[in-house]
C-alpha cells in the first residue's frame, strides 16, 4: 500500500525516556495535552515478543506501571546518556536586558 510506505517506526527500549498518553480526559478536551508532562523510564520489557513495558516515574516518587505502545511516546528531549532531561536555556526577556 502506498499510503503507509515512508512510515518509520520509533523504538522504545529499556533505559529510555517515554511520555504516558494521558487517557482520564472528561469533557471538551480539543486542545488539551495528549500526554503526560513527566518523563518515564523504560525499567523493563516482560516479554520482547509483544510490544508492553514496565515504566517508572523519572523522579521515583509512583509505582511501577505496565503499558502498552500505544500508550507510551519517546521523549526526545531526554538525555539517555545521563539519565537526565537537557534543559533548554532561554534568553532574557527584551525588558530584562537593558535594565
Amino acid at each position: 500500500m502506498y499510503y503507509d510506505s515512508k512510515i518509520r517506526e520509533s523504538t522504545v527500549q529499556v533505559g529510555d525516556g517515554v511520555l504516558i498518553r494521558n487517557v482520564g480526559l472528561k469533557g471538551k478536551n480539543k486542545l488539551a495535552d495528549k500526554w503526560t508532562r513527566d518523563t518515564y523510564i523504560v525499567i523493563n520489557q516482560p516479554n520482547s515478543d509483544i510490544p508492553v513495558f514496565q515504566v517508572k516515574n523519572e523522579s521515583g516518587n509512583e509505582k511501577i506501571e505496565t503499558l502498552h505502545r500505544n500508550y507510551v511516546a519517546p521523549n526526545f528531549f531526554y538525555n539517555k546518556i545521563e539519565h537526565s532531561r537537557i534543559i533548554t536555556i532561554h534568553s532574557k526577556c527584551p525588558e530584562q536586558m537593558y535594565s
